[in-house]
């Protein structure tokens, strides 16, 4: 079979953004080898490190902030760390606006240690959709506070498996914290 250039010179870009994408998205989510998350003593949607300021090329404080700093990298639960809420952290322009919206859930959290106990799948060398996922951080605390920065299980195009957000569409959302920033 032989293509038309403008047919291989399609195939060739959409290669391009594919292979774009999987490393946009693998780098924010669970892999294969994705380490234990680091338990420190809150969540904190403002940290530097946050996927949707670079999403939206937003410089988040002065830096370096000593009232927010770096967020341990995205990992597994740590071994004997039950959480008793969630918080999804995330990143929106409105009105000109850069805000960062902060909702706290509870609930049951069984179903979702379960979705976030599945291992992501190893990066597939077939096709992949060339649409970037855009997904909030998620942490996880545990009764006195402590809080693990996670990551989402993903399969083998670098998107999240969809466990993960149906737990988290089962929590009440018990509070919203929007934070504008100039």
């Amino acid at each position: 079979m032989t293509l038309r250039p403008g047919a291989r010179r399609l195939g060739i870009v959409l290669a391009c953004v594919v292979g774009i994408t999987a490393a946009l998205t693998g780098c924010s989510s669970a892999g294969p080898n994705t380490p234990t998350g680091e338990v420190v003593s809150a969540v904190d949607c403002l940290a530097p490190n946050m996927r949707y300021f670079a999403d939206y090329t937003v410089t988040p404080t002065p830096s370096p902030d000593p009232a927010h700093l770096p967020a341990p990298e995205a990992g597994r639960t740590p071994p004997g760390f039950v959480p008793a809420s969630a918080v999804l952290c995330s990143g929106d322009v409105v009105d000109g606006s850069f805000s960062v919206t902060e909702r706290h859930l509870s609930g049951p959290m069984s179903e979702l240690r379960a979705a976030l106990a599945v291992r992501s799948d190893a990066p597939t060398s077939g096709a992949c959709s060339a649409d970037y996922e855009i997904v909030p951080e998620l942490w996880i605390v545990d009764s006195s506070g402590d809080s693990v920065r996670m990551a989402w299980p993903v399969d083998g195009c670098g998107k999240t498996k969809p466990a993960t957000q149906e737990a988290l569409d089962r929590l009440d959302v018990s509070q919203t914290i929007v934070h504008t920033l100039s």
